[in-house]
């Protein structure tokens, strides 16, 4: 749980970083933008409904204009050819976003009302004023056409001239923020692995009676060195015996009685076999004794009792070879 909290973390950090990476970039890229002072730019110009055309029927204009992020289409005057008018009002759509510009569609719609040739018109479109307060315009040319008649159905609308289109479009430079967020995300990733992140050692398990009989040996060696008398020996010994067998065979009794204990031992569910619980009988009855009643012993007695007790805890260390472990 601790792992996936802390990846989670890891995570949550990263993007924060990526996010701020992208603010920033985006704050300064925006007040370059507003300190150059670009001015709109005319890309490209699509005439739709090419078709026949007669009376009634329209001609769309669309206009693909690139313009600065702090700029946008906000007002225009229509200014048709004579025989024709604006139907419907412009439409301006925000096409692309890309670094520094939005391409906008700005669309509008020609209808003839005379026949005949139809002369060239314009349109006079305003920008949002930039950061001085000032807006800029620019000037879109209506091609000229020919306006037919609604009985001459089978002529086919023709343009007196051609549009202009720009084969040179000016394509959008790539969108570089994904790649910075990507470098700073692979960056920490790295720092992360190579130098936050340490193995973390599998956990020793230490079985029950690998402990136990470390702890006699221990217990052995402070009794033979003097550090210990046959009291606290002997009080000792007894709580290693009896934690062992709590955690060699899963009984929980922290709180149990020496005769609580024992009775659990000599129970028909007992995993000592009559020799065993016999030794233990003895032994945790005179350990009583001497811890409490302050009954004198010998050090033949104790060292006979430690040795007990690790014949004990040999005796009853499972056989892996029938699976016994799964007792523990």
């Amino acid at each position: 749980m601790r792992k996936i909290i802390k990846l989670l973390l890891i995570v949550l950090i990263i993007l924060i970083v990526g996010v701020a990476v992208f603010a920033v970039s985006i704050y300064m890229k925006y007040s370059s933008v507003e300190t150059q002072n670009i001015q709109p730019e005319l890309l490209h110009t699509k005439v739709l409904d090419m078709g026949r055309k007669t009376l009634g029927t329209s001609i769309a204009l669309d206009y693909q204009i690139k313009c600065p992020w702090n700029k946008k289409p906000a007002i225009s005057e229509v200014f048709p050819g004579k025989g024709a008018h604006e139907i419907g009002k412009p439409e301006y759509l925000r096409d692309k976003t890309r670094w520094g510009y939005n391409v906008w569609n700005v669309m509008y719609k020609i209808q003839p009302y005379l026949t005949g040739d139809i002369p060239e018109g314009k349109i006079e479109l305003e920008f949002t004023p930039d950061i001085n307060g000032i807006a800029d315009k620019i000037t879109l040319k209506i091609p000229s056409f020919v306006s037919t008649a609604l009985a001459d159905g089978k002529d086919q609308l023709t343009l007196a001239a051609k549009v202009n289109e720009d084969e040179e479009m000016q394509k959008g430079r790539s969108s570089y923020i994904w790649l910075i967020v990507v470098a700073v995300v692979m960056a920490l990733l790295l720092i992360y692995w190579f130098i936050i992140r340490k193995p973390r050692d599998k956990e020793l398990i230490i079985q029950p009676w690998v402990f136990a009989l470390g702890s006699l040996k221990e217990l052995n060696d402070d009794f033979h060195s003097g550090k210990l008398n046959t009291v606290k020996c002997i009080s000792s010994l007894t709580y290693i015996v009896k934690d062992y067998l709590e955690d060699r065979f899963s009984i929980h009794a922290p709180r149990q009685t020496t005769e609580e204990f024992l009775r659990n031992m000599e129970s028909g569910n007992s995993p000592l076999n009559n020799l065993d619980r016999n030794f233990l009988q003895e032994f945790m009855t005179s350990a009583d004794m001497v811890k409490f009643a302050k009954y004198d012993t010998s050090n033949n007695e104790v060292e006979s009792a430690i040795n007990r007790a690790e014949e004990l805890i040999n005796g009853t260390i499972p056989d892996e070879s029938t699976n016994d472990i799964g007792k523990i």
